[in-house]
Protein backbone atom coordinates (compact mmCIF):
# COMPACT_ATOMS: atom_id res chain seq x y z
CA UNK A 1 0.00 0.00 0.00
CA UNK A 2 2.93 2.35 0.63
CA UNK A 3 3.79 2.53 -3.08
CA UNK A 4 0.18 3.35 -3.99
CA UNK A 5 0.07 6.05 -1.30
CA UNK A 6 3.33 7.52 -2.63
CA UNK A 7 1.88 7.64 -6.16
CA UNK A 8 -1.22 9.42 -4.80
CA UNK A 9 1.03 11.91 -3.00
CA UNK A 10 2.82 12.75 -6.26
CA UNK A 11 -0.36 12.92 -8.35
CA UNK A 12 -2.38 14.92 -5.83
CA UNK A 13 -5.38 12.74 -6.65
CA UNK A 14 -8.12 12.31 -4.04
CA UNK A 15 -8.83 8.83 -2.70
CA UNK A 16 -10.87 6.87 -0.19
CA UNK A 17 -8.48 5.52 2.46
CA UNK A 18 -9.76 2.70 4.67
CA UNK A 19 -8.05 2.21 8.04
CA UNK A 20 -10.65 0.90 10.51
CA UNK A 21 -10.72 -2.89 10.43
CA UNK A 22 -13.51 -2.89 13.03
CA UNK A 23 -15.76 -0.80 10.73
CA UNK A 24 -14.94 -1.67 7.13
CA UNK A 25 -17.47 0.84 5.74
CA UNK A 26 -15.61 3.77 7.33
CA UNK A 27 -12.93 5.65 5.38
CA UNK A 28 -11.08 8.96 5.10
CA UNK A 29 -11.55 10.89 1.87
CA UNK A 30 -8.89 13.33 0.79
CA UNK A 31 -5.50 14.13 -0.64
CA UNK A 32 -2.33 12.49 0.68
CA UNK A 33 -0.06 15.22 2.10
CA UNK A 34 2.73 13.04 3.44
CA UNK A 35 3.74 9.38 3.37
CA UNK A 36 6.69 7.30 4.50
CA UNK A 37 7.20 3.71 5.65
CA UNK A 38 5.54 4.32 9.03
CA UNK A 39 3.16 7.30 8.68
CA UNK A 40 0.63 8.72 6.26
CA UNK A 41 -1.22 12.03 6.46
CA UNK A 42 -4.35 13.04 4.61
CA UNK A 43 -5.86 16.47 3.88
CA UNK A 44 -9.48 15.43 4.48
CA UNK A 45 -12.83 16.52 3.08
CA UNK A 46 -16.17 15.98 4.81
CA UNK A 47 -19.29 14.56 3.12
CA UNK A 48 -20.26 18.07 1.94
CA UNK A 49 -16.97 18.50 0.10
CA UNK A 50 -15.52 21.01 2.59
CA UNK A 51 -11.99 20.88 3.96
CA UNK A 52 -11.96 18.92 7.24
CA UNK A 53 -8.42 19.08 8.56
CA UNK A 54 -5.46 16.74 8.46
CA UNK A 55 -5.16 13.31 9.97
CA UNK A 56 -1.91 11.42 10.57
CA UNK A 57 -2.07 7.69 11.09
CA UNK A 58 0.22 4.70 10.94
CA UNK A 59 0.71 3.68 7.30
CA UNK A 60 0.28 0.01 8.20
CA UNK A 61 -3.35 0.76 9.18
CA UNK A 62 -4.22 1.36 5.50
CA UNK A 63 -5.73 -1.85 4.15
CA UNK A 64 -7.82 -0.54 1.24
CA UNK A 65 -7.65 2.40 -1.18
CA UNK A 66 -10.31 3.34 -3.72
CA UNK A 67 -10.31 5.80 -6.61
CA UNK A 68 -12.57 6.44 -9.61
CA UNK A 69 -15.77 4.95 -8.13
CA UNK A 70 -19.14 6.71 -8.06
CA UNK A 71 -18.64 8.07 -4.52
CA UNK A 72 -15.23 9.38 -5.57
CA UNK A 73 -16.74 11.12 -8.62
CA UNK A 74 -19.50 12.65 -6.47
CA UNK A 75 -16.94 13.94 -3.97
CA UNK A 76 -14.75 15.42 -6.71
CA UNK A 77 -17.73 17.51 -7.81
CA UNK A 78 -18.50 18.62 -4.26
CA UNK A 79 -14.84 19.39 -3.50
CA UNK A 80 -14.33 21.39 -6.69
CA UNK A 81 -15.64 24.52 -4.92
CA UNK A 82 -13.27 24.16 -1.95
CA UNK A 83 -10.75 27.00 -1.93
CA UNK A 84 -8.51 25.76 0.91
CA UNK A 85 -4.80 25.59 0.15
CA UNK A 86 -3.49 22.28 1.40
CA UNK A 87 -0.52 21.62 3.63
CA UNK A 88 2.24 19.32 2.46
CA UNK A 89 4.18 17.73 5.29
CA UNK A 90 7.79 16.63 5.58
CA UNK A 91 7.80 13.01 4.41
CA UNK A 92 10.85 12.20 6.55
CA UNK A 93 8.97 12.99 9.78
CA UNK A 94 5.28 13.52 9.22
CA UNK A 95 4.41 13.43 12.92
CA UNK A 96 6.82 16.20 13.92
CA UNK A 97 5.91 18.21 10.83
CA UNK A 98 2.22 18.14 11.79
CA UNK A 99 2.96 18.86 15.46
CA UNK A 100 5.11 21.84 14.44
CA UNK A 101 2.29 23.09 12.21
CA UNK A 102 -0.13 22.87 15.16
CA UNK A 103 2.34 24.73 17.38
CA UNK A 104 2.89 27.48 14.79
CA UNK A 105 -0.79 27.99 13.95
CA UNK A 106 -2.10 27.45 17.50
CA UNK A 107 -4.93 25.26 16.28
CA UNK A 108 -6.35 22.54 18.47
CA UNK A 109 -5.19 18.96 17.89
CA UNK A 110 -6.56 15.62 19.05
CA UNK A 111 -3.95 13.02 19.95
CA UNK A 112 -4.33 9.27 20.22
CA UNK A 113 -1.71 7.64 22.44
CA UNK A 114 -0.40 4.08 22.28
CA UNK A 115 -3.01 2.91 19.73
CA UNK A 116 -5.76 3.40 22.34
CA UNK A 117 -8.47 3.72 19.69
CA UNK A 118 -9.63 7.11 20.98
CA UNK A 119 -8.31 10.63 21.29
CA UNK A 120 -6.65 10.72 24.70
CA UNK A 121 -5.66 14.41 24.69
CA UNK A 122 -7.21 17.41 22.96
CA UNK A 123 -5.75 20.91 23.12
CA UNK A 124 -3.14 23.43 22.04
CA UNK A 125 0.52 22.47 21.73
CA UNK A 126 2.46 24.88 23.90
CA UNK A 127 5.95 23.39 23.57
CA UNK A 128 7.65 20.76 21.44
CA UNK A 129 11.13 19.35 21.57
CA UNK A 130 12.61 16.19 20.08
CA UNK A 131 10.96 13.78 22.49
CA UNK A 132 8.26 15.56 24.50
CA UNK A 133 5.37 17.83 23.62
CA UNK A 134 3.42 19.92 26.07
CA UNK A 135 -0.30 20.41 25.51
CA UNK A 136 -2.69 22.89 27.09
CA UNK A 137 -5.65 20.53 27.47
CA UNK A 138 -9.07 21.82 26.35
CA UNK A 139 -12.16 19.78 27.19
CA UNK A 140 -15.23 19.18 25.04
CA UNK A 141 -16.86 22.30 26.51
CA UNK A 142 -14.01 24.56 25.43
CA UNK A 143 -12.62 24.91 28.95
CA UNK A 144 -8.96 24.64 29.93
CA UNK A 145 -8.28 21.44 31.83
CA UNK A 146 -4.62 21.54 32.82
CA UNK A 147 -1.45 20.60 30.98
CA UNK A 148 -0.23 17.30 29.63
CA UNK A 149 3.28 16.19 28.74
CA UNK A 150 3.52 13.42 26.15
CA UNK A 151 6.37 11.45 24.64
CA UNK A 152 6.11 12.11 20.92
CA UNK A 153 6.89 8.43 20.26
CA UNK A 154 3.67 7.49 22.10
CA UNK A 155 1.50 9.52 19.67
CA UNK A 156 -0.07 7.09 17.21
CA UNK A 157 -2.71 9.33 15.60
CA UNK A 158 -3.15 13.09 15.19
CA UNK A 159 -6.18 14.99 14.00
CA UNK A 160 -5.59 18.68 13.20
CA UNK A 161 -8.04 21.44 12.17
CA UNK A 162 -11.04 19.15 11.63
CA UNK A 163 -14.62 20.13 12.37
CA UNK A 164 -14.39 18.54 15.83
CA UNK A 165 -11.29 20.54 16.79
CA UNK A 166 -12.76 23.72 15.31
CA UNK A 167 -15.94 23.32 17.37
CA UNK A 168 -13.86 23.04 20.54
CA UNK A 169 -11.82 26.08 19.43
CA UNK A 170 -15.02 28.11 18.96
CA UNK A 171 -16.21 27.16 22.43
CA UNK A 172 -12.80 28.03 23.91
CA UNK A 173 -12.90 31.46 22.21
CA UNK A 174 -16.46 32.11 23.43
CA UNK A 175 -15.51 31.06 26.97
CA UNK A 176 -12.60 33.51 26.88
CA UNK A 177 -14.95 36.28 25.74
CA UNK A 178 -13.60 36.31 22.19
CA UNK A 179 -15.98 35.31 19.43
CA UNK A 180 -13.16 34.91 16.91
CA UNK A 181 -14.39 37.84 14.80
CA UNK A 182 -12.58 40.50 16.79
CA UNK A 183 -15.58 41.32 18.96
CA UNK A 184 -15.96 40.52 22.64
CA UNK A 185 -19.13 38.91 24.03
Amino acid sequence: MIEILKKLLVSGETALIYTDDQNTAKFHYGIICGVNDTEVSINMFNQSGNYDGIIMISSDMVYRIEIDGQYHKKMEKLCSKTTKSFEMLDNDNIKNSLLNLALETQKIVSLELMNSGCYDIVGFLSDLNNRICQIKVIDEYGLEDGKAFVLTDSITKICYDSEDENNILKLWEINRGNTGDGSVC
